[in-house]
């Protein structure tokens, strides 16, 4: 029972005593509520230390107590992400080190993490293509663990208005540094820092990306 209850309250941070103590109406809204949290966790990658997990891949192995569990603990341990950009060294598409200490002076900062078989992180990029013009006072970055190949050909199909774009900088992370130092929950992540590289804010929810778009516009303003 205690294990139960456990699960209930890290995975729909919904009290236990809730699901016990109501009627069978409102049982069924939060069992309703619970099962569209899994649904969308489906074709998520989650970040766990330095590995990309697939809660998918765990569901196929017909194994849904170990992923609900699984599920449970990314909840309760979920990284807090980088409050200031931290120092890092990823690896430019010339192939040579790309560290913090060359990124775009008095501008905003937009990184994306993404993974090319991420469907998230499609949408995420194909938004920021859409986008691309209210980022002119913004320095984009986007990281990948992925091969220079697979990157350029994923941007090329979904974020076509990005690669030849100036202020644009496609980076590849070959230490898996990303995942330690920024301390992104899952993909896509995305991070907008003002000029002073402090986090203005953090949403890994592709669908949220309206609000980085009012947060640039508002923090561009007061540039």
């Amino acid at each position: 029972m205690i294990f139960l209850r456990s699960c209930l309250d890290l995975i729909g941070g919904i009290p236990y005593h809730v699901i016990f103590e109501r009627n069978k109406a409102d049982f069924a809204d939060i069992a309703g509520g619970l099962w569209r949290k899994i649904q969308r966790c489906y074709s998520q990658k989650f970040i766990w230390g330095n590995q990309r997990i697939e809660f998918k891949q765990l569901l196929g192995k017909k194994i849904l107590p170990i992923a609900i569990l699984l599920l449970a603990s990314f909840q309760s341990r979920a990284q807090v992400p980088a409050a200031t950009v931290p120092a890092f060294s990823f690896t430019a598409a010339n192939k040579t080190a790309f560290t913090h200490q060359q990124l775009q002076k008095n501008s905003l900062l937009f990184f994306c993490f993404f993974d090319v078989s991420c469907s998230h992180c499609q949408h995420a990029i194909e938004k920021i293509s859409s986008h691309y013009k209210e980022f002119s006072k913004t320095a984009i970055y986007l990281i990948s663990l992925d091969k220079p190949e697979a990157m350029n050909a994923f941007l090329k199909k979904h974020g076509g208005n990005l690669t030849s774009q100036k202020n644009v900088t496609i980076l590849q992370d070959t230490q898996d540094q990303f995942i330690t130092l920024f301390r992104p929950k899952k993909y896509p992540s995305l991070f907008l820092y003002d000029q002073h590289k402090k986090l203005l804010l953090y949403d890994d929810e592709e669908a949220h990306f309206g609000q980085f778009l009012r947060k640039v516009k508002e923090a561009a303003a007061a540039l």
